[in-house]
């Protein structure tokens, strides 16, 4: 190889390092504990494409879950709380009716629920996702972070 190849595979992979280093791509929302299970009578009513908004109880997140169901057995789990106004107690996404979308009543930022990115609006940040397992037997969602 000879140095020109060198000092761009360098270049290249700096460029790399400083790009991914960036914080724009960290979401703001600090850690709040998300730990419950939500039981078939909570969940079962949740039609394919369409969510149900949880409020805050400890083990819930900052200001509560979004459960997304995206199909029978699989499911977006988010965060409710902007994460443009996490601050704000007022900052809780909304469920946009007929459609796989929330909206924030504070900045009006509109987040896709099939992968909690931003489709309009002033935040830079998507929603936070949390991880979760389903057993399809029981129908028991474990939400957890």
């Amino acid at each position: 190889m000879n140095l020109r190849k060198i000092y761009m595979l360098m270049f290249f992979i700096g460029v790399g390092i400083i790009v991914s280093c960036s914080k724009d791509g960290h979401n703001p929302i600090p850690y709040a504990r998300v730990s419950f299970v939500a039981y078939p009578d909570a969940i079962d009513n949740i039609a394919i494409g369409d969510c149900r908004i949880f409020n805050y109880a400890y083990g819930r997140g900052l200001r509560g879950v979004v459960i997304f169901r995206f199909s029978l057995t699989d499911f977006k789990i988010y965060e409710s709380a902007c994460p443009h106004d996490f601050t704000d107690p007022q900052a809780i996404v909304q469920k946009v009716k007929g459609e796989p979308f929330v909206v924030c009543p504070v900045c009006k930022t509109k987040y896709n629920l099939l992968d909690g990115s931003v489709v309009s609006g002033v935040s830079k940040y998507g929603l936070l996702e949390y991880h979760y397992s389903y057993d399809p037997q029981t129908g028991v969602l474990n939400v957890y972070n």
